[in-house]
């Protein structure tokens, strides 16, 4: 995947040490429940701003590329905000709707 051994070594530490992985005696990884959580949060995320960006018209490629940055630096506030807006169908102001 084109990541060196000290880059894997460095963030299963970091995962370990943060609560969010596990390694069992067979030297195995496993995501805790607090990593499990973390990673269904930001996989939501993902697949939330990918269809999004696709409906809007960007290519494939460059949605699923842009989801991916979007998912770990937007706020869970500002996610949830944004997907309440999008779920109900309201324009945001300053902004046409597919209607308009």
């Amino acid at each position: 995947m084109g990541f060196s051994k000290p880059s894997i070594s460095h963030a299963v530490k970091v995962l370990r040490e943060g609560g969010f992985l596990s390694i069992d005696g067979d030297g195995f990884l496993h995501l805790t429940i607090q990593g499990k959580e973390v990673a269904e949060n930001i996989y939501e995320k993902n697949q939330f701003f990918t269809m999004y960006l696709i409906e809007v018209g960007v290519n494939p490629v460059q949605a699923e590329a842009d989801a991916c940055m979007m998912e770990h630096c937007i706020s869970e506030e500002s996610f949830q905000k944004i997907r309440e807006v999008i779920n109900k169908g309201r324009t945001v102001k300053g902004v046409k709707s597919r209607e308009d």
